[in-house]
């Protein structure tokens, strides 16, 4: 089957057709046609909601920041629908450089995402078991471990995209706990806008933390026996 995948401009198998391949060869013609339209439709569910978050996402934090007076609500709506398309523009200007960064899809989207997983698992562990990091340091290990994935990519391509996760995590954490700045206070918000101090707040998650690593272990458990 693999001798029969269509070849890439370097003579390698073309992975990312072997599912319609596949549907070409074992299935009846009728049947074809009506697997193809599902599997475009899965694909296009997808895209439209990466591409709505992504206009909304651009509209919240830089559009109506930056904004001194705010835009009518038709305005708005106009907007994010040229943000919408802007940023389809980008999507399918990128899609032609896919093969440049890995053989498949796949490969590629877990080797971006590696770029900044390590780093987020970071800050969330930081939020998570420190209360004397601030902001600006949770920021500044963010782009640090970002910026050490990123040059991992480009001079040591040696280095697997798997390593990413872990050296984006540990450049994350080492920089922001070494980074000068004044403790946080745990903070709520209250319904008329005011912020109230509440010390205790980091206190009340552990147990719910404690449950969800539990629940992990069971999962890891079961995944071990089934697979021995």
């Amino acid at each position: 089957f693999i001798d029969r995948l269509p070849l890439r401009d370097d003579g390698a198998p073309n992975y990312n057709l072997a599912v319609p391949q596949f549907v070409f060869e074992q299935f009846p013609p009728g049947l074809v046609g009506l697997v193809m339209v599902g599997l475009f439709a899965a694909a296009m569910s997808s895209l439209d909601s990466v591409l709505n978050a992504l206009s909304a996402t651009t509209m919240e934090d830089l559009v109506r920041r930056l904004r001194r007076t705010p835009l009518e609500p038709r305005q708005e709506f106009l907007l994010a629908k040229l943000l919408t398309v802007a940023w389809g523009v980008v999507t399918v200007t990128l899609a032609f450089y896919v093969e440049d960064i890995a053989s498949s899809v796949l490969v590629a989207i877990n080797k971006i995402g590696s770029l900044v997983n390590g780093p987020l698992l970071g800050v969330f562990v930081i939020g998570i078991l420190t209360r004397n990091v601030g902001q600006t340091a949770v920021l500044v290990g963010l782009f640090a471990g970002f910026a050490l994935d990123l040059w991992l990519w480009i001079t040591q391509p040696g280095v697997s995209w798997l390593w990413w996760n872990v050296t984006g995590f540990g450049a994350t954490v080492v920089v922001a706990l070494l980074w000068p700045g004044p403790a946080p206070t745990a903070t709520a918000t209250a319904t008329n806008g005011r912020t109230l101090a509440l010390p205790g707040l980091e206190r009340r998650w552990w147990p719910r933390y404690g449950l969800l690593a539990a629940w992990a272990g069971v999962i890891f458990a079961v995944m071990a026996t089934v697979g021995a």
